[in-house]
This record gives C-alpha cells, structure tokens and sequence, in this order.
C-alpha cells in the first residue's frame, strides 16, 4: 500500500450525529466509488460523541469498504467513542489506532510484505 492508497475522513468537531454522519458518509462514498485506496481512515480525534445513527452508519460504511476490498480504520478515538466502540464489537471489525500517524504506518506495514513479492 502507498501513501496515497490511503484516503482520510476528518470528523467533525462534537457529537457525531445523523446529520454529521450523512456529511461524513458523503465524503467517504466518494473514495469508495471514485479513487483506488485500499484503506479508508476515520480520523475521530475531534469527536466526542458517536449517536446510534452514526454507529449504524460506520456499520453500513464498513460492508460497503469490505465489498470493494478497502480497509476501514478509525484514528484518535477520545476516550468515550473508543468505548463504545469496543463495548458494541466494533473494534473487531475495524482497525483501532491511537492517532493518525500512527494508523498510516501501520496500514502502510501491514500491506508490506504483499508488495515486496
């Protein structure tokens, strides 16, 4: 993978509701049907508060990322999303990582040794 196989989706800053989500959706739909990345990185840093609209959102994005073969990480989670993440089973599905930058090295590692063969 390649830096610029990795696409990046900031939240907005609060509460992650319906009406953010669509906003947030609209913008990762776009890579998903437009660009070639292989992974898609949430960058939640600034949000506070993930509402059950948005969890069922991140659900749906998460099969539409699996169909077409793209990766779904999320990045930053404060504390209070990342656990409701972990308490509803969702950081099974998803990459979990502590910021940004960390999230692209090990996205980055992890296709690695696909590359080198």
């Amino acid at each position: 993978m390649q830096q610029d196989e990795i696409a990046v989706v900031a939240a907005p800053v609060g509460e992650i509701d319906a009406l953010r989500s669509q906003a947030m959706g609209r913008a990762a739909n776009r890579y998903l049907a437009v660009a070639r990345i292989r992974a898609l990185l949430l960058d939640l840093s600034a949000a506070d508060y993930l509402d059950e609209e948005a969890v069922a959102w991140l659900l749906g994005l998460w099969r539409d990322a699996s169909r077409r073969g793209v990766r779904l990480a999320v990045a930053g989670a404060r504390p209070v999303v990342a656990q409701k993440l972990t308490r509803l089973g969702l950081h099974t599905l998803l990459s979990v990582y502590e910021d940004v930058a960390a999230a692209r090295s090990a996205l980055l590692a992890a296709d690695a040794p696909a590359r080198a063969r």
